[in-house]
């Protein structure tokens, strides 16, 4: 593990980094440094926040707060580390064994998200527990309450970053995404083959140059209300559109390896088994790294080897928030400037994946990249 890589600390710091000549040793003497001010950064943020904790929490997790309070205001590095886990343990053992306790789940996993920050300075000032300090900060993610925007999702978003940026994978087999290019490809079947089923009166099909005029009028009808005519909208398909076939998500995220190697180490919220059989099979939702759920599920769906139990589905997550370099390899397609861009959001799943029949209050692009 490399820690306090100039490059990445520049993210944090606001700063550049100038290029210099420096010998080694002074290279260390600015890592640690960037260290420091790192972990002091995050100290005041947990300081600010503690207060706050305390009013809304039983008397055990109270004087866990109190003792992360006092670690961050003496600064004391294995304090802080050892008493932010201490909250993050003690707030998911209640999460997970649904306990009774004066906390809601909703009120545990904000704390913990609170604290994840402050516990992945002191993990990366001590260069140690990188990649748990990582899954902290990304459940921090997962979890944290308001809009993206907020000061606890920016500090998140940037600790992940640098953390993100400091990791070097170990060459162990544990770390490695299969080599078969026939396997960690996903096949580029798109929803182009299953067009001849939906080519009818309801749903049209358009070509690769259609206008953002002839769009409109395509998806816009009228009808009839008891005698008022009122404008409504249908669903067409638009085969190989332009501007999303130069992306370069159309390469990049149907390479597996390619996925595994820029986000192996974050974790992302999914659900595994089949929505539509409750009752019949385990269904549930879970925390997995993207190399887990490269190397566990996406692999072997594409070597058909595929079960109810290894249905796996990332979605209903705001994947681009927290992975915002995923933005880089695609741009919005024109038919979005019809009206407001509200959301982006992703879906990622194995084969047999089902979602329930349900109405959207917003209107949608859907694009199939793999």
């Amino acid at each position: 593990v490399v820690l306090g890589e100039k490059k990445a600390w520049g993210v944090f710091d606001d700063a550049s980094s100038s290029s210099s000549s420096s010998s080694e040793d002074e290279d260390d003497d600015d890592d640690n440094n960037n260290n420091q001010r790192f972990f002091l950064e995050t100290c005041v943020f947990l300081e600010n926040s503690c207060p706050n904790m305390e009013k809304i929490v039983d008397e055990k997790l109270k004087l866990c707060i109190r003792a992360a309070y006092i670690a961050c205001k003496e600064r004391d590095v294995l304090k802080v580390l050892n008493t932010t886990k201490n909250i993050r343990d003690e707030c998911w053992s209640r999460i997970e064994s649904a306990s009774s306790s004066s906390s809601s789940s909703e009120t545990l996993r904000s704390i913990v998200s609170e604290v994840s920050v402050t516990y992945a300075g002191a993990a990366a000032a001590m260069s140690k527990d990188l990649r748990d300090a990582l899954r902290a900060v990304d459940e921090g993610l997962i979890f944290a309450p308001g809009e993206p925007g907020s000061l606890r999702r920016r500090m998140l978003r940037r600790v992940a970053d640098i953390l993100t940026e400091i990791i070097i994978l170990p060459p162990n087999n544990n770390n490695k995404t299969s080599k078969d290019k026939k396997y960690t490809t996903i096949p580029s079947v798109l929803c182009t083959t299953m067009i001849d089923k939906f080519n009818n009166d309801d749903i049209s099909c358009l070509s690769s140059s259609t206008t953002v005029q002839e769009f409109i009028t395509s998806i816009t009808t009228t009808k009839n209300y008891d005698g008022i005519d009122s404008k409504t909208y249908r669903s067409v398909i638009v085969r190989n559109a332009k501007d999303v076939s130069m992306w370069p998500a159309r390469k990049r995220w149907i390479d597996l390896a390619d996925l595994s190697r820029r986000f192996g180490d974050r974790t992302i919220p999914v659900e595994i088994g089949n929505m539509m059989l409750k009752g019949k099979q385990k269904w549930c939702e879970r925390l997995l790294t993207v190399r887990e759920l490269v190397n566990d599920y996406l692999i072997p769906s594409n070597r058909g080897l595929i079960s109810s139990d290894k249905v796996c589905y990332l979605a209903q997550h705001a994947l681009f928030e927290q992975l915002p370099s995923l933005k880089d390899d695609f741009t919005p397609p024109r038919f979005c400037r019809l009206g407001v861009l509200r959301r982006t959001n992703a879906w990622l799943g194995t084969r047999d994946t089902v979602t329930p029949l349900h109405y959207d209050s917003y209107h949608n692009i859907f694009v199939q990249v793999g």
